[in-house]
């Protein structure tokens, strides 16, 4: 009987641990010309300015890449009317 209740307060603990070992974080803004709004769970122990700081690395890589609005993007680059050379584009372009 005791290996019993070892084994529901264990399940307890399990199922209480995952319910609150994670937060829900929300993120809006705006990028390339549209807003955008995130909700993300994340574990409790990550901090918001560090989801916030990768979400922003993120859309800046897309920024680099695919905006049509940043003259120095990939995209602006390749769409570059007169271009006679061949030019090496990303995977992510590709």
């Amino acid at each position: 009987m005791n290996r019993f209740r070892v084994m529901i307060i264990s399940g307890l603990f399990i199922l209480f641990f995952m319910k609150y070992s994670a937060i829900w974080y929300t993120f809006s803004g705006e990028t390339m010309g549209t807003t955008y709004s995130i909700k993300v769970k994340v574990p409790r122990y990550l901090p918001r300015e560090k989801v916030e700081t990768k979400i922003d690395a993120i859309f800046s890589s897309y920024t680099a890449t695919f905006s049509t609005y940043d003259p120095k993007s990939e995209l602006s680059n390749l769409n570059i009317i007169n271009r006679t050379s061949p030019i090496e584009i990303s995977e992510d372009l590709f």
